[in-house]
């Protein structure tokens, strides 16, 4: 049985097709986002910029291995996706009960791992000395809600692959209002700083895991999940291991070349650290529209390239570069206009608020880099092909990166490390231009 909400990417117009697609999880991420930035927002504001320098000095670290599973886990979306695409019910359904089964094992592990190495790792990370405490505290609440956060990825990702982007959507928003309010009375009214911000981000995690989870458990379509059949079906995860490990090591590599610019720039002190914390809030819309384009170019291609619709695999990757292209430069110009409004939003010491606007004024200018390389990364994953953009990605981004710090003398300045990302953003979108000039586009000329 089919289900009302599923959309089908193999038909109908390709802009108008992407943009039903990419709208909802582009507002979903929105609003995850937002709900990520309240704890920043109300912290910053009420408690202080110390306070809000420990919770932003832990997210290279807990994004590390949360991104790693998520990416083994998005070897699943694809086979799922792909599974669709082909009409193959029987392969959805089985490779969905093994994914499932994969983030409540992932959860746990990911769960203990964090709260036993997070003081060593933020200590390794140059975490200043005054910071430290809240730090500690904040990543091990954050590490205790990695289960329903893996839930949530994996059950979304299901409903995704299968054209719904709906739901996650307004699970989200759900999620968020219920962050808000938690926000304001764990750190507001009870004054528990941040431990009660890690508090409210915990239990609205745990409320959109739910909520996913119940709707994959009621649904008449060929994704339902059953709990008597969540388990590992040998085959199924032997093929999301090899699609997915490549994705999570690309997506670990980005955070741990993260992670050593984030201890660079720890070495500055807590107004530097609030500042790169400011910024990255700031900037998130640039990221997620990333993040949505590219999740939407990967489900359309894998449906597509699927259904063996190899014509409509290159229109749609052409498309969704053009679409990246027309959203950046607007957003990019606002950001350098508004920045020292933006900042004011976050955070009322007037030198952390100089110090953001300046970074902002550095990246505004180059963010619409890494557009190619991101579209193109998404598509060739989106044909089952995912070690190769581990590769090209490992090579311009990640290796260039540990290099460059290697390489940068000791006292250098903040500018002068955070050069490296321009460099690394345009010199791997350049790859994949190669690359896909070399091979014909995003499907081999063999497999046309």
């Amino acid at each position: 049985m089919a289900d009302a909400k599923e959309l089908d990417l193999t038909r109908g117009s390709i802009g108008r097709q992407l943009l039903l697609f990419f709208l909802p999880i582009f507002l979903g991420s929105f609003f995850q986002q937002f709900y990520n930035s309240t704890d920043a927002l109300i912290v910053g504001q009420f408690v202080g910029k110390e306070a809000l320098a420990a919770i932003e000095s832990t997210a290279s670290l807990t994004r590390l291995l949360v991104q790693f599973f998520i990416g083994v886990s998005s070897g699943a979306t694809i086979l799922v996706s792909q599974a669709f695409g082909a009409k193959d019910g029987e392969r959805v359904s089985r490779t969905v009960h093994t994914a499932i089964a994969f983030a409540l094992a992932g959860g746990v592990l990911v769960t203990l791992i964090g709260l036993l190495g997070a003081p060593a790792c933020l200590r390794a990370m140059h975490v200043p000395k005054e910071i430290e405490h809240d730090a500690i505290v904040y990543t091990r609440i954050f590490f205790l809600g990695v289960t329903p956060t893996f839930l949530y990825s994996v059950g979304a990702a299901i409903l995704r692959a299968v054209g719904d982007s709906r739901r996650p959507f307004y699970y989200l928003i759900f999620s968020c209002i219920v962050n808000i309010v938690l926000d304001i009375v764990f750190v507001l009214v009870f004054r528990l700083g941040v431990a009660g911000a890690g508090v409210a981000t915990l239990v609205s995690q745990a409320l959109s895991a739910a909520l996913v989870f119940r709707t994959l458990c009621r649904s008449g379509a060929v994704y339902r999940v059953i709990l008597r059949n969540v388990k590992v079906y040998r085959d199924i995860l032997k093929r999301i291991l090899l699609l997915g490990l490549p994705i999570g090591l690309q997506s670990a590599m980005y955070s741990f070349s993260n992670i050593l610019i984030q201890a660079r720039v720890n070495e500055f002190g807590t107004d530097m650290v609030a500042a790169w914390a400011v910024s990255g809030k700031v900037d998130f819309l640039i990221w997620i529209l990333l993040d949505a384009l590219t999740i939407s170019i990967s489900t359309f291609v894998a449906q597509n390239y699927g259904a063996r619709l190899v014509s409509r695999v290159e229109k749609g990757v052409r498309t969704a570069i053009g679409v990246g292209f027309l959203m950046f430069i607007p957003l990019s110009v606002a950001l350098y206009v508004f920045a020292p409004w933006l900042a004011r939003i976050f955070v009322a010491d007037q030198q952390v608020i100089d110090l953001t606007v300046s970074l902002l004024h550095f990246f505004a200018p180059v963010y619409w880099l890494y557009i190619v390389g991101d579209v193109y990364s998404g598509a060739i994953r989106g044909t089952g092909d995912s070690i190769l953009p581990m590769i090209l990605t490992f090579i311009g981004t990640c290796l260039v990166r540990i290099i460059w710090l290697l390489v940068l003398p000791s006292g250098s300045s903040i500018w002068s490390i955070i050069l490296c990302y321009p460099v690394t953003w345009g010199g791997t979108s350049l790859l994949y231009i190669v690359y896909g000039w070399m091979r014909g586009g995003v499907v081999k000329r063999q497999d046309r």
